[in-house]
């Protein structure tokens, strides 16, 4: 297979990004009958600043290459703090034994982590702890309002991004040791409220030394001449796209998904502050704009 790169796409307007969208979902559907395969859905993945790389929590705290069994001992360690104050419960093996289960097998059918300790590390995501996980959403209009949400803090002329990720274009997927690999986490999980309300998605990019699984930077699988040394791409059949939409577009695809998609920060949040980050922007922000 051909190496993906990552695609850079400019686009002008809101209406401009929807067309290019509509295109991909033409080609994604026109598969020949018959083939044996389904191409994977697209996942959308929006940012405030499009000059930034696509980096997971933990990497922008300065943990790039962590180990994975260094990571589960680290929350293993905070849990016992955080059902203390009845913020949730589950039920997570100890360090030794979850070390023992990370295999690349056991990566690769999904049974490590499990559901408890994969609900457990979403919901540190969603709550602000650094994390590996990079979420996603099964939404455009999702992910164009976190593109959009706080870019008047940005000065002017900047750009906001859309990622869009495809993890098999061509309905297969496999991976590769001591090389970078995305692997993704699906919707099927209980967890924090929030990952229902942005219907959420996660992947989480690894690779293989002896005996040793390491975190590394999901924009490595694209760029083969910035891996670390001695690291080749794994499997080159994921897709991702990056587009480059002006900030100036914020009010009037705020206004767009709030009408018609009901995508605010209340129904993304469901929290008094994310209300009245709403009704500020539906009485301070969207009046102007309209006139």
């Amino acid at each position: 297979m051909r190496l993906r790169a990552m695609k850079n796409i400019l686009v002008t307007t809101w209406e401009e990004f929807e067309a290019q969208i509509l295109e991909l979902r033409r080609k994604r559907d026109a598969h020949v009958p018959g083939s044996g395969f389904k191409p994977s859905d697209f996942l959308f993945r929006g940012q405030e600043d499009a000059s930034k790389h696509l980096t997971t929590t933990l990497e922008r705290r300065g943990h790039e290459r962590m180990k994975f069994c260094d990571y589960y001992q680290l929350i293993f360690r905070i849990h016992s703090e955080i059902e203390s104050f009845g913020f949730g419960r589950w039920n997570l093996r100890i360090p030794p034994e979850f070390e023992r289960s990370l295999t690349w097998d056991s990566i690769n059918s999904s049974s490590t982590p499990n559901q408890d300790e994969y609900g457990y590390m979403v919901h540190l995501r969603h709550l602000g702890f650094p994390s590996p996980l990079l979420d996603w959403t099964q939404s455009e209009y999702i992910a164009a309002f976190f593109a959009f949400r706080q870019s008047f803090r940005q000065p002017k002329n900047k750009n906001v991004a859309i990622f869009i990720y495809q993890r098999s274009p061509r309905g297969m997927h496999g991976n590769g040791s001591f090389k970078p690999f995305i692997e993704h986490h699906g919707p099927n999980v209980q967890t924090h409220p929030r990952h229902v309300s942005q219907k959420a998605e996660y992947t989480s990019c690894l690779y293989w030394e002896p005996k040793e699984c390491y975190f590394a930077p999901h924009e490595e699988v694209f760029t083969p001449n910035n891996l670390q040394p001695g690291l080749q791409p794994a499997f080159e059949q994921d897709a991702l796209w990056k587009f480059i939409l002006p900030a100036e577009e914020r009010l009037k695809v705020l206004r767009l998904i709030d009408d018609s998609h009901n995508v605010n920060a209340f129904s993304m949040f469901t929290s008094e502050e994310s209300l009245l980050e709403t009704l500020a922007v539906r009485r301070l922000d969207l009046p102007k704009e309209a006139l």
